[in-house]
Order: structure tokens, then sequence, then C-alpha cells
């Protein structure tokens, strides 16, 4: 049996064009998915808006420390739903705290979605409510 070790060496030159390359697959891959998921919202939009809004929607979610690609679609979801800016938005203070908070950053996208589910329940049990009184 013979044993031999391979030695790579990876220049920074080279990382930094790896990184490009699978950011880029990212954002497709993003794109992709939201044009699954919400196809009017993406009609809606060029192109080159729907690839700047996905690529300002992945600098914007790293801030919190999102880099796991699931978790960043979800992200990208709720920035959808709930504008662009619901992360800091005082509408929303709900989302500020999740992002915010302690814990990986899955925990705290998935306390996001737990907070955006139950927003979204709250929002509908007051329409139906309202609907009910007229």
């Amino acid at each position: 049996m013979i044993n031999f070790v391979l030695m790579l060496t990876l220049r920074l030159a080279q990382l930094s064009a790896l990184s490009v390359i699978s950011e880029a697959g990212a954002e497709d891959r993003a794109i992709r998915h939201l044009r699954n998921c919400i196809p009017e919202a993406c009609d809606a939009m060029s192109e080159d808006e729907l690839r700047e809004t996905v690529a300002w929607g992945r600098k914007r979610s790293r801030h919190y420390g999102i880099d796991r690609e699931s978790d960043f679609f979800r992200y990208l979801n709720l920035m959808f739903m709930f504008g662009f800016e619901f992360d800091t938005s005082p509408r929303y203070p709900w989302a500020a705290r999740a992002l915010n908070g302690s814990g990986s950053a899955r925990a705290r996208v998935d306390l996001l979605m737990d907070h955006a589910m139950l927003y979204c329940s709250q929002v509908s049990a007051a329409a139906a409510e309202g609907d009910s009184n007229r």
C-alpha cells in the first residue's frame, strides 16, 4: 500500500476568485428560489434589479451573521414579504430583536420565522374579526 500526501497551496488571489464564483452561484440559486416562491414579485423586476436586490439582501443578512444559504433564502422571503428593510423597520420590532439576539444564526432565523408567522396569524385574525363586525 502506498501512502502519499497531496499538498495544495491556494494563494489569496485564488481563494478570492473561488469566493466570487461561489457567491455568483449563490445569487443564481437565490434568484431561482425567489422566482419559484414569488414569481409575481420577480416578474415586476428586471433581471438586473432582481440580482441587485439579492446582492443587497445578501450583504444585509451577512450583517447578522447569516451565512448558510437556506437561512439566507428565508431572509430573502421575509424581505419580499415585509419590505426590503423589514429588519430595521419600527413596524416589525420583533425582526430586529430576533436578528440581534443571542444564539446561532440558524436559531435566530428560526426565531425570526416564528415571529413572522405569528405576526401574519395575528394580522389575519384581526382582519377576520373586522369582517365579522360589519
